[in-house]
């Protein structure tokens, strides 16, 4: 769960993890995350995560905002409306 939430810190992003340990897995239920320009986005959904298996650079990232889906990890991203 740390080397998780320190992959958003390296890069500078507010997050805000909900994590439920299920065997081997967590569930993301929500992340939030800034634009370049400023504006905050919100990830509510699902992530899926092996808990097991070395970070081997496959994980989900995060990049102006948008979610990249990767082996065990999916965000679905929306803008936060106001």
């Amino acid at each position: 769960m740390q080397r998780f939430h320190d992959f958003f810190e390296q890069r500078k992003m507010t997050v805000d993890l909900s994590i439920t340990h299920k065997g081997k897995y967590f569930t993301v239920t929500e992340a939030r995350t800034r634009s370049a320009d400023g504006a905050e986005f919100v990830a509510e959904g699902v992530a899926r995560r092996s808990l097991d298996k070395p970070d081997d650079g496959k994980a989900s990232s995060i990049s102006g905002g948008r979610a990249i889906k990767a082996l065990y990890l999916k965000v679905n991203y929306h803008e936060e409306k106001k």
